[in-house]
């Protein structure tokens, strides 16, 4: 059967050359019965073997491919178009170790082969080997210096690296060849932000937009920056374009509310965001209660029993958990929507936060066994936020970063941390000085026992988390200590907040971390704590 089917060739290279041409016209399984002859024949011949490789990827055979692909650089160590198509492969099933395996090897026989460099880069990315991604995709561009995809991973990269004045090189470098790339003015727009040139930023999301007017991450993100510096008029706009992204929206049949007359309805108004969002927004519901609706909150679970303890709401809302069954009602809103609806479009408009009944609960005895001199300054510590906030790693710290506070006389210092980051009051490092703090963060079970224990404190020192939001709300003096580019609730350059009156920012200078801070507000502290002495 071989040699009828062979006789037609007069050599293996002839017979390969129409198996090539079958192959590249789409024609797949004559190209495949060819291979498999030469095979017979030559059951070495790599390029057959290589290119059933190939040819099993199109049919969707991976088992089968890889086999071939690893047989055909066994026959031919440098055979580079083979170690290509496999790291293809291993790429395309998200096995990135051994993609960049497969890759190294193709740019070892071919190191001018720019589309592999690429490629090594982008397998580097996905295991989150920036620096080695970069010196990949800077090879490549060395080889081809015009293409913009390059420069756009690179830019990726150092973004990552939080390398941003070189990101925006890289940037730049995508738009000087393609203009009309949205997506790059986005990205050029974020890096702006990270080294606080706001209007830079700015231009590039209006940018960005002017090619894809209906993005509505990109209109989000220019919602926050200018709500950043102030604008809160055309910041409060944007800022609901977040409605129409995935992880914000909500699948309810009910119409939203907008604005209109709502008189005897009952109007759902849901917590969408962070705990901290939830507690700080919640000063606009009472702005309903003119609207003549009963009004159905619902709040994260922690959070309800803080809401219906303090009681900060008169008899027309009624607060419930996500999780729970809600009653009926007609119309909904996110509960961060409601300044932009009231048309609350200036700073000097934001309200007060809520005001509730004063706490009568039993002082907690782990703090009165702590309170023998009533002299001195009683503060509760926070040091890390959830982390699985997107921006983590920059507003939070670690414990032993702040211990030098333990030491200031007058005082006595009450941990207020949960979660993982409590744990490092007990690590073996941090065991000498755990004497010197109380943590109460493990008795907590919800808001309204941290919030129970907040209002014995004079002083909260929080990083920006959900717990800074509740001593501020409860009008409990509050330092908050921020990172050189904030969210954008504190603005820019104030000490003060106009959401919160009893609030004291703290500020990481641009490059600085967060050292100057804990010196600064370890001196404070110093001061506060001789004031309340004397």
């Amino acid at each position: 059967m071989v040699g009828e089917s062979m006789k037609q060739y007069s050599s293996v290279d002839q017979a390969f050359a129409a198996a090539l041409e079958y192959h590249q016209n789409g024609n797949l399984y004559e190209a495949q019965t060819i291979y498999h002859h030469i095979l017979q024949i030559e059951p070495t011949h790599y390029q057959s073997i290589g290119n059933l490789g190939l040819l099993s990827i199109q049919l969707d055979k991976i088992y089968q491919a890889r086999e071939y692909l690893i047989r055909a650089t066994t026959v031919n160590p440098d055979y580079q178009e083979a170690y290509t198509n496999l790291g293809n492969l291993y790429f395309q099933q998200s096995e990135f170790e051994l993609a960049i395996n497969a890759y190294q090897n193709a740019v070892r026989i071919s190191p001018d082969d720019e589309e592999v460099w690429a490629n090594l880069g982008n397998a580097f990315l996905k295991e989150k080997r920036d620096k080695e991604a970069v010196k990949s995709y800077k090879k490549a561009l060395k080889l081809n210096p015009n293409r913009p995809d390059l420069y756009d991973f690179l830019g990726d990269c150092y973004y990552i690296l939080e390398q941003y004045k070189t990101a925006i090189v890289s940037y730049r470098n995508v738009l000087k060849i393609d203009k009309t790339n949205a997506t790059c003015y986005y990205k050029l727009g974020q890096a702006y932000q990270q080294i606080g040139q706001y209007r830079h930023s700015i231009d590039c999301y209006k940018r960005s937009l002017s090619l894809q007017p209906e993005n509505a991450e990109v209109n989000c993100q220019l919602g926050t920056v200018l709500l950043l510096t102030g604008d809160y008029k055309n910041g409060w706009l944007k800022y609901e374009w977040r409605r129409k992204i995935n992880k914000y929206k909500r699948n309810i049949v009910q119409p939203a509310w907008v604005g209109g007359d709502c008189r005897g309805k009952t109007l759902l108004v849901y917590a969408e965001q962070g705990l901290g969002d939830t507690i700080q927004f919640s000063r606009f519901i009472p702005f309903l209660e003119d609207k003549d609706c009963l009004v159905v909150f619902e709040c994260q679970p922690p959070l309800k029993p803080f809401f219906e303890e303090w009681n900060p709401f008169s008899g027309f809302v009624d607060v419930f958990s996500t999780g729970e069954d809600l009653p009926e009602f007609d119309l909904y809103v996110p509960l961060m929507s409601l300044p932009y609806i009231l048309n609350l479009d200036m700073i000097e408009k934001i309200p007060l936060p809520l005001r509730g009944r004063p706490f009568s609960s039993v002082p907690n005895q782990k703090m009165n066994n702590r309170l023998s001199n009533e002299n001195n300054l009683q503060v509760g510590l926070v040091w890390a936020g959830n982390p699985e906030h997107a921006r983590d790693s920059h507003r939070s710290m670690k414990f032993n970063q702040i211990l030098d506070w333990l030491n200031t006389p007058g005082c006595d210092f009450f941990s207020l941390q949960v979660g993982v980051a409590a744990r490092e009051l007990y690590e073996t490092t941090n065991l000498p000085i755990s004497s010197s703090i109380v943590d109460l963060g493990k008795t907590f079970n919800n808001f309204f026992d941290t919030a129970k224990a907040i209002s014995q404190l004079d002083l909260v020192i929080s990083v920006d988390t959900s717990v800074a939001h509740l001593a501020a709300t409860m009008e409990i003096p509050t330092w908050i200590m921020l990172t050189a580019n904030p969210d954008w609730r504190w603005l820019l350059s104030q000490t003060k907040s106009p959401w919160y009156p009893s609030v004291r920012l703290f500020r990481q200078v641009w490059g600085g971390g967060w050292d100057s801070v804990i010196l600064k507000i370890g001196g404070e502290i110093k001061k506060l704590a001789m004031l309340k002495k004397n």
